[in-house]
């Protein structure tokens, strides 16, 4: 088995404005594995930066099977949202949701608890997988679990 010798950055791919590594056609990357620079810093590891690069990615490799040329991706920060145990979250929502803030918007506790399950909840497909979700959590949330301690 051979190895290619490509960039890395802390053991992620270095890739250009349209995720080509190296410069070559045949070999993209985008998540993870992909050292993606924005506003001169790198973009972070998180699933949320995956899937807005996704489209991208997918809209280039289209344009590479035709013969047409790339284009570059567009960055679109939505903020950030961090469950900190039952009720109890912090979220940093970026300004062009609200248009007329001059910042992001940073907030915590139950507010953003409570922003983050809806966000969950409409990024699942399917009435049946949302219900299924919120009656779980209504449930969890209004009782405690029986835990014993067998030793």
């Amino acid at each position: 088995m051979t190895s290619l010798d490509l960039p890395q950055v802390k053991g992620r791919l270095v890739v250009d404005g349209t995720f080509r590594v190296a410069g070559r056609d045949d070999l993209l990357a985008i998540g993870d594995a992909a050292y993606v620079e924005w506003q001169g810093r790198p973009l972070a590891q998180l699933a949320q930066v995956a899937v807005l690069e996704a489209p991208a990615l997918a809209a280039n490799l289209v344009h590479l099977i035709r013969g047409e040329p790339t284009e570059p991706y567009v960055h679109k920060d939505k903020g950030d949202l961090v469950a900190l145990g039952r009720t109890s979250a912090g979220a940093r929502l970026r300004r062009f949701l609200f248009l007329t803030m001059p910042r992001d918007v940073v907030f915590a506790g139950f507010p953003a608890w409570t922003v983050w399950r809806v966000n969950y909840l409409t990024q699942l497909l399917g009435v049946r997988n949302r219900g299924s979700l919120l009656t779980e959590w209504l449930l969890s949330y209004f009782t405690t679990r029986m835990v014993s301690n067998i030793p």
